[in-house]
């Protein structure tokens, strides 16, 4: 099957995203407080409160959430 202009466009980005994490390694400045991550770690710590969801570290539930909704999926959407 022929491979389509996106197709062939997909693997230069690849690489670049897959190369910019370690050309910016040591540049970035320290992450900021981020209104959304704090408003998830309050809805878990009240999801906890109210017996809804298990108990535990809110920042791991927080982190596991992030990763599991935005992350992830952005990540696998990206190196498809």
């Amino acid at each position: 099957m022929p491979r389509t202009a996106g197709a062939r466009q997909q693997v230069p980005f690849k690489r670049i995203a897959a190369s910019e994490r370690f050309a910016t390694a040591g540049s970035r400045a320290k992450p900021q407080p981020d209104a959304i991550t704090s408003l998830l770690r309050a809805s878990v710590t009240k999801a906890q409160a109210d017996q809804c969801i298990v108990s535990g570290d809110v920042n791991f539930l927080t982190d596991f959430l992030i990763n599991s909704i935005i992350v992830g999926p952005t990540t696998l959407a990206m190196f498809g």
